[in-house]
């Protein structure tokens, strides 16, 4: 357990371990939950940040274009084995 301490503006500076364990960033959100005499911080996930690693993918060229909606359902539907792991096919 840490202990922090209540700035100025209520805010508070988590650790930078607790930080890394739990891969929080400047600027994620959290939920707080206050039960019991308690008060939980539960990180949540952004869409931003979903979208950012779903830019990182494509950057690495870990994607597959299709030409329709139709092309991409058909795709879907085909075994594992017969679909190329990423790229342009």
């Amino acid at each position: 357990m840490s202990k922090v301490q209540i700035r100025e503006k209520s805010q508070i500076t988590l650790p930078r371990q607790v930080m890394k364990d739990h891969d929080l960033h400047v600027g994620d959100e959290v939920d707080v939950e206050v039960r019991g005499g308690k008060i939980t911080l539960t990180p949540t996930v952004s869409l931003d940040r979903e979208i950012l690693f779903g830019r990182e993918d494509a950057a690495a060229g870990r994607y597959k274009e299709f030409n329709s909606a139709e092309e991409m359902i058909e795709y879907l539907h085909r075994p594992a084995s017969e679909r190329h792991r990423y790229g342009k096919r």
